[in-house]
C-alpha cells in the first residue's frame, strides 16, 4: 500500500520585525538601540550593528525567514559580519545546537545596471554556516593610492533579508540576527565634494572628499547531489562530473559579465565534505580562453581556489566546523563585459556521499576601473590572471581565512582513525530481539518508528522488511513543518551526533520529507510528498542504518530479509 499523503499547501510568511535585543542582564544602551537611525554628516563612518527578531524556531525546523528592511540613510557598507545569538542566554549556540544555516542581504531594485541574482533583487551580502564575512575597508587599505570602496545602499530602498535559521533540537529556541556593520554616510558624490566630518565622534573616521567607488555584487551557484564512488579517485567536481563526455556541462555553472571592471573581492561556499571552490575566468565565447591556460586542471584562468579550512585540520573535509578562505585584500582581478566567469565545486567522495550539496560563489566588481584589454591572440593569460596589488610576488588564487573562531571547538569522534585521540565514532551494538514485519516507518514526534535507536524494546529493533519490497518512509511530523530524511550511513552508526559524525555512505536518502519552504527547493518537486518509497530490490539481506540529515542524532535501522 502507498501511504503517501496529498501533498501540502503553505502560505510563505514574511517576518517584518527589527526588535531591539535584550542580552540577559546587560541589555544595549540606548544608543546601541537607536545608532542605525541616528543622522551623522557626510563622510563619517562608524561601527554599528542591526537587530533583528527576536525569531521563535520551533522544535526541529530549518526554514528560510525573510525579513524586510527599509534603510533610513544612504551610504556605504564597508564591512558585514552575520551572528546568531541565543535570546535566553544573550551567547553564541553551539552549531550542534542552532545556527545560521545561510544568511542573505537582497536590495530591491529596478536599476538596469544591477546584476539580479533573481526577479528583481539584487545581491548585497551573503554567509553560510562557516560565518563568511566581509571587510572591505581593508581592501581599499591594501591600495593606498586607490579609491575606497563599499556597497552602496540607497536611502529608502527596500531590503529583503533572508536567513535559514536552522534549530537541531526538538524544543523550541527563541534567536536574535546580529548584523555588525561598518557603515559611512553620503553617495559617491557628496562624499567626494564634502571637506570636513562636523561632530566626529572618538569611535568615527571621517572620509570626507574620498573617491568612493560602489561595488557591485554578484551571487550564483548550484545545489546538487555527490554521489559515492568508493572505487574512483575520490574527488567530484560539479558541473564536470555531471557528464565528462560533455564539454558544454564542463563549463556550466556560469554567468556573462555585462560590464568591464576590476573585481575586488570573492569567496565560496560549500557544505561538509566539500573541498574547494575554484573560482575561474574562461573569457569570452569564441576566445579559446576556456582552454585550461594556467595548467592547473580547471578551464580557462583560475582566480581564486576558495578552499574549505578545518578548525581542526585531522578532521577535513568531514568536519562542520570550518570557513571558507576567501581573496587577499591586495586581490584584483580583470573583468571585461562577455567574460564568462564560472565556478567548480569539488568534493570528496571515495568514502561518502553528499546530499543537498552547494557550490556558491560571491563576487563584488567596480566598475569605475578599467581592466587591461585582451591580447591581439583574443586570449592572453597575462590579462586574464588576477594580481596581489599588495604583493607582486605571491600567489593571488590562495585563499586565506577571514575571522576567527567563534566558540569552543566542536567535539569530534575518531572517523575511519583520522583522529586516534578522540573517542571511536561507533558505539558497542546493542542487544535488540526480533523486529517488527513492516514496510512503513513513521517518522513521528523526532523518532522513526518503529527501529529508532533511542527506543527500547521491539520499537528500538530494525523492523524487517521483505527483499524487493517499498520500504516507505512517512514524516508526519510534516504536520508541524517539520522536514526530515532517512539518510544511509555506516552500520552501526549509533555513536552521538559531533562536528564530523554521521556520514551519509551513498546506499540512499529519502531527501528532505515534507519540504515546503519554497526558497529551499520545497513546493516544487518529490520531496514537497511527506512520503518516499525505498526500493530494496537492489538491497542485500542484511541490516541498514540510516539518520535524519536535518537533525542528525536521530537514528534508525531496518533489515531486508
Amino acid at each position: 500500500m502507498d501511504p503517501r499523503p496529498t501533498a501540502i499547501l503553505i502560505v510563505l510568511a514574511f517576518a517584518l520585525s527589527a526588535t531591539p535585543m535584550a542580552l540577559g542582564d546587560d541589555p544595549p544602551t540606548l544608543e546601541e538601540m537607536t545608532e542605525r537611525y541616528v543622522p551623522r554628516p557626510v563622510g563619517v563612518e562608524r561601527d554599528m550593528t542591526f537587530f533583528f527578531g527576536p525569531y521563535s524556531i520551533p522544535p526541529g525546523q530549518d526554514r528560510n525567514q525573510v525579513t524586510l528592511d527599509l534603510p533610513i540613510h544612504g551610504g556605504f557598507i564597508t564591512s558585514i559580519a552575520p551572528n546568531l545569538i541565543d535570546a535566553q542566554t544573550g551567547e553564541e549556540p553551539s552549531d550542534l545546537d542552532m545556527h545560521i544555516h545561510h544568511a542573505h542581504w537582497f536590495r530591491m531594485s529596478n536599476d538596469p545596471a544591477d546584476e539580479y541574482y533573481t526577479l528583481n533583487l539584487a545581491w548585497v551580502f551573503g554567509t553560510g554556516e562557516e560565518k563568511t564575512q566581509g571587510s572591505i575597508h581593508d581592501r581599499s587599505d591594501a591600495d593606498p593610492d586607490g579609491p575606497r570602496y563599499g556597497i552602496y545602499i540607497p536611502e529608502a530602498q527596500p531590503q529583503a533579508l533572508i536567513f535559514m535559521l536552522h534549530n537541531k533540537l526538538s524544543t523550541t529556541q527563541t534567536a536574535y540576527i546580529l548584523l555588525d556593520v561598518t557603515f559611512t554616510y553620503g553617495t559617491e558624490e557628496e562624499i567626494a565634494a564634502a571637506d570636513s566630518c562636523p561632530d566626529l565622534q572618538l569611535t568615527e573616521t571621517c572620509w570626507a572628499g574620498a573617491d568612493f567607488n560602489p561595488l557591485y555584487g554578484k551571487l550564483w551557484g548550484a545545489t546538487f547531489d555527490v554521489p559515492r564512488q568508493a572505487l574512483g579517485d575520490g574527488t567530484y567536481v560539479h558541473p564536470r562530473d555531471i557528464d565528462p563526455a560533455d564539454d558544454a556541462l564542463a563549463l556550466g555553472n556560469h554567468f556573462e559579465a555585462p560590464h568591464d571592471g576590476i573585481a575586488i573581492a570573492t569567496a565560496g561556499h560549500l557544505h561538509p565534505n566539500g573541498r574547494e571552490v575554484v573560482i575561474a575566468n574562461l573569457g569570452p565565447e569564441g576566445s579559446g580562453c576556456e582552454a585550461d591556460l594556467d595548467g592547473d586542471g580547471y578551464a580557462g584562468v583560475t582566480l581564486l581556489r576558495s578552499t574549505k579550512i578545518e578548525r581542526d585540520p585531522d578532521a577535513a573535509p568531514h568536519s562542520e566546523e570550518y570557513q571558507m578562505g576567501v581573496s587577499q585584500f591586495g586581490w584584483r582581478a580583470p573583468i571585461r563585459a562577455g567574460d564568462r566567469i564560472t565556478q567548480f565545486g569539488v568534493y570528496q567522495n571515495d568514502d561518502y556521499a553528499a546530499y543537498e550539496a552547494m557550490s556558491y560563489v560571491g563576487l563584488y566588481v567596480d566598475r569605475e576601473q578599467t581592466p587591461p584589454e585582451l591580447g591581439t591572440g583574443g586570449c592572453d593569460l597575462s590579462t586574464l590572471a588576477p594580481t596581489l596589488i599588495d604583493d607582486p610576488t605571491g600567489d593571488p588564487t590562495l585563499g586565506v581565512v577571514n575571522h576567527g573562531w567563534h566558540h569552543d571547538p566542536l567535539p569530534l569522534c575518531n572517523l575511519q582513525g583520522m583522529l586516534p585521540d578522540k573517542p571511536d565514532c561507533h558505539r558497542p551494538e546493542a542487544t535488540r530481539p526480533l523486529g517488527f514485519e513492516t514496510n512503513v516507518v513513521h517518522m513521528s514526534a523526532f523518532a522513526y518508528v518503529p527501529g529508532d535507536l533511542a527506543l527500547s524494546g521491539a520499537l528500538g529493533a530494525p523492523p524487517r522488511v521483505q527483499a524487493g519490497e517499498t520500504l516507505w518512509f512517512v514524516n508526519e511530523d510534516a504536520g508541524i513543518n517539520v522536514r526530515h530524511s532517512a539518510t544511509s550511513c555506516e552500520w552501526p552508526c549509533n555513536g552521538p551526533y559531533v562536528g564530523n559524525y554521521p556520514q551519509p555512505d551513498g546506499a540512499f536518502s529519502t531527501g528532505k520529507l515534507g519540504n515546503l519552504d519554497y526558497i529551499d527547493g520545497g513546493l516544487q518537486g518529490e520531496d514537497t510528498y511527506p512520503a518516499y518509497g525505498l526500493d530494496t530490490s537492489d538491497h542485500d539481506p542484511g541490516k541498514y542504518a540510516y539518520y535524519c540529515l536535518i537533525h542528525p542524532w536521530m537514528r534508525g535501522a531496518f533489515e531486508v530479509v
